[in-house]
């Protein structure tokens, strides 16, 4: 429900003419939150089973006659509740040349939703013991990037965007033979490619380049490349069939063209920066991960991750901080963790609220994608706040 719906001020004496006063949610909220707990458990219902179902419910009223209203080929979206067992829903279709349908293990070349699961590929690896958070990277870069090692760089500060690093996007490439630059000439600023700096004056801005430093330690230290420790320590642990960072599953039969407003197909690219935007997946396994990533907070899950470190990774760095280790802090009360991808006719989000255990995922293949489902992410947020789990 949106916040400004309006609720009736107290009763007015007899006789009297002034108007009644309206009083936002959003104010009942901040002075009176239990009544409005009480409002939104009567209207959103209050347990995981009714929160998941009204949302399905609010989706299927709206997401097609939008879709259609705002030229979206295809939509993909899954939702966890809880302990609920994973929904996953598909309207339209993959292709609109061929007319493939979406469906609900269609997959999707992630852009920057790579980073949330690529955060758990590191956080594995601190773990392991192989890296820890707050330890200078330094050594590891100077070959590369000297000129940002004049102060310490941590992974902490590469996983939070706050290594005052300038707002850099991967570079990518069509998938037609045309060579790219590799990692360490992105990294270096060759083949075209900007050159890094370490000037920014807000230690807080959202960059791709802080994962490219990342790949390059974890490279120079492992010897693996990303892709192959993704899979051996995140897709395969945790049985996500979908996920791969391979460059070849890009271009897979089960994979989501993106399309031009005018609905041409697009063709796909690549990247050397795999870590920050290489991820191949569908909507349900980014949603098990994070639930995983929740459960071990819990410590529930401690074969995945220690609870302790899996907490660090879901809280804002720092405690007022703007990111997690994982991803874009939206709000705090609730917590709400989030995070987006976006490429040339691809949209998608992933939203996590860890206090009541509810993560979504929607991915779309157009630039309007987002048009199918606003009125329902609204939604979502209202309704978090009202589940109450046991």
């Amino acid at each position: 429900m949106a916040s400004s719906t309006a609720m009736q001020g107290p009763a007015l004496g007899h006789g009297s003419v002034q108007t009644p006063q309206t009083t936002t949610l959003n104010e009942v909220r901040h002075e009176h939150p239990r009544l409005h707990q009480t409002v939104l458990n009567r209207v959103c219902g209050s347990t995981p089973l009714l929160t998941e179902a009204r949302l399905i419910s609010a989706l299927h009223r709206c997401v097609s006659r939008r879709m259609a209203a705002a030229g979206v080929p295809g939509v993909q979206m899954s939702l966890s509740v809880g302990n609920r067992p994973t929904q996953t829903l598909a309207w339209g279709h993959a292709n609109l040349t061929t007319r493939r349908r979406m469906t609900e293990t269609t997959r999707f070349r992630m852009a920057s939703l790579a980073k949330p699961l690529s955060s758990l590929v590191f956080l594995r690896l601190v773990a392991r013991g192989t890296f820890t958070l707050d330890e200078p990277l330094n050594l590891l870069l100077e070959e590369v990037v000297p000129h940002l090692c004049r102060s310490p760089l941590t992974a902490r500060m590469l996983l939070s965007h706050r290594a005052q690093l300038p707002i850099i996007h991967p570079p990518h490439v069509p998938m037609n033979g045309t060579p790219g630059a590799t990692l360490t000439e992105a990294l270096r600023g060759e083949h075209g490619t900007p050159a890094f700096s370490r000037d920014e004056p807000d230690g807080t801005l959202y960059t791709g380049a802080g994962w490219m430093l990342l790949e390059h330690c974890v490279r120079a230290r492992t010897g693996t490349t990303f892709s192959d420790l993704a899979a051996e320590l995140v897709a395969q642990p945790l049985r996500l069939a979908s996920v791969s960072y391979a460059d070849d599953a890009r271009m897979g039969p089960d994979v989501a063209e993106y399309h031009t407003p005018e609905g041409v197909p697009i063709p796909p690219t690549t990247s050397p920066a795999t870590a920050a935007t290489g991820l191949v997946s569908d909507t349900r396994d980014c949603v098990h991960a994070m639930r995983v990533l929740l459960d071990a907070a819990r410590g529930t899950r401690a074969d995945f991750l220690p609870s302790a470190l899996a907490q660090d990774a879901i809280a804002p760095q720092p405690a007022d901080g703007g990111f997690s280790l994982t991803h874009f802090v939206y709000a705090r009360d609730p917590l709400t963790l989030t995070h987006g991808g976006v490429r040339p006719g691809f949209r998608a989000t992933m939203t996590v609220f860890p206090t009541q255990r509810i993560v979504v995922c929607l991915a779309t293949n157009s630039d309007n994608g987002f048009d199918a489902v606003k009125p329902w992410l609204g939604l979502l947020g209202s309704m978090a706040r009202a589940c109450r789990l046991p």
